[in-house]
């Protein structure tokens, strides 16, 4: 009888077997890949969302004005401080520390009527205040009354007196007062440029940074301190004063109410 070639049941039973624990093992081991390829994927993820948590937490706290050409001397929330004449070149935080002098921040639209009247009624004793080195008179120019002109006077306006504080500081506060003086009424067109170049000029300004008005160089930097205004400092109207940094509510239509407030300030 001739051998027959077929496996035998026992043998049968034992390749079965064999392909069975064969199958098992490469399904465990596209388990472990499979596994192992979802905790990296998990991995990946979580550091993604690492990533973008401390990105957005980091432009949070970024200061507004961090990216827009700011002008030399202003501080890093919109300011231009004053004392004895010239920008103090202090840094926001380090003002009244290294001072030791109150700092009077003053918010300010060149289209803002009520402006207008706070420096009539108050520029002689913070000019002399600051004059003195009594103060420190901080100034924040901004320009939330675009709408009340057709010409975007106040933002026109207030980047000029940027491009002053940057390019001829010594006559910053000589442009600020010719801006209120004979002030333009709002809802009107407010000074052409070339009217604000001409006040510029009278107020002792160099040639050469007036040339530089028409570029708009710090018409960025004007929307951001603006925007820092309204937003991170308090201001919700123009005239708006901080005494060291707190809003002060006092009766500024009075001649002298200021000042001794600031006196009072100052004795601590």
């Amino acid at each position: 009888m001739p051998n027959d070639p077929r496996p035998t049941k026992a043998q049968r039973r034992d390749e079965a077997r064999a392909e069975a624990l064969q199958l098992r093992a490469q399904q465990k081991k596209k388990e472990r890949r499979n596994r192992a390829l979802a905790i990296s994927g998990l991995g990946v993820a979580v550091l993604a969302l690492v990533v973008v948590v401390v990105y957005i937490l980091g432009q949070g706290n970024k200061p507004l004005l961090a990216d827009v050409a700011r002008p030399a001397g202003t501080t890093i929330t919109g300011g231009i401080p004053v004392t004895k004449g010239a920008p103090a070149a202090l840094s926001s935080d380090a003002i009244k520390t290294t001072t030791g002098v109150p700092v009077v921040s003053v918010y300010a639209d060149f289209m803002c009527p009520n402006c207008g009247n706070f420096e009539k009624v108050n520029h002689a004793d913070l000019d002399a205040l600051q004059a003195a080195g009594t103060i420190v008179l901080d100034y924040h120019p901004i320009a939330i009354l675009d709408a009340s002109s057709t010409t975007q006077y106040s933002t026109r306006a207030a980047q000029t007196v940027a491009a002053v504080a940057n390019g001829d500081p010594a006559h910053f506060v000589a442009y600020w007062d010719a801006l209120f003086t004979n002030q333009p009424t709002e809802g009107s067109a407010g000074l052409s440029d070339a009217e604000l170049a001409t006040r510029a000029s009278a107020a002792g300004v160099s040639q050469s940074v007036v040339d530089t008005f028409s570029k708009g160089t710090y018409t960025p930097w004007v929307a951001k301190a603006t925007e820092q205004a309204t937003t991170k400092d308090g201001v919700q109207g123009t005239p708006t004063i901080l005494i060291d940094g707190t809003v002060w509510s006092g009766n500024w239509t009075t001649a002298g109410v200021l000042k001794s407030a600031i006196e009072a300030a100052a004795k601590g």
